[in-house]
């Protein structure tokens, strides 16, 4: 991290933070996570929004991209992964993170907006609510 502005994970996560496939923390509030200082981190996780994001802004972290609940998706289906990475999309187009934010919530919308069933709805709708992006 010391070399790169964005930290981008697609993990699983929880509360406290964000785990590998072994559980074993990537960043969480109990790893030293100063290097992130002046970052962003973009998570694709559940609930990391809860304890983790807080901490890493007491440090310092500048942007922070994640969830506060857990992400709910059916797998295979592409709104839901084009929904969530819309705001990385922005932001590696260089807007700034209101308007990367404003560009994630459009994608969700119009998802949400053009899926074929109420369930898809429902579970994109879910997501959008739970989204930090701060």
């Amino acid at each position: 991290m010391k070399e790169h502005t964005i930290c981008f994970v697609a993990s699983h996560g929880d509360a406290d933070g964000v785990y590998n496939e072994e559980h074993a923390y990537i960043v969480s509030t109990q790893t030293i996570n100063y290097n992130l200082s002046g970052k962003t981190l973009y998570a694709v996780s559940c609930l990391c929004a809860e304890k983790l994001m807080p901490a890493l802004k007491r440090i310092g972290l500048e942007t922070f991209v994640g969830y506060n609940d857990n992400l709910r998706v059916i797998e295979g289906e592409p709104m839901f992964r084009d929904s969530v990475m819309e705001g990385l999309k922005a932001i590696l187009k260089g807007y700034d993170k209101s308007i990367a934010k404003k560009h994630m919530l459009d994608k969700y919308t119009k998802c949400i907006e053009d899926a074929p069933s109420d369930e898809i709805k429902m579970l994109l709708l879910h997501n959008r609510e739970h989204l930090y992006f701060e």
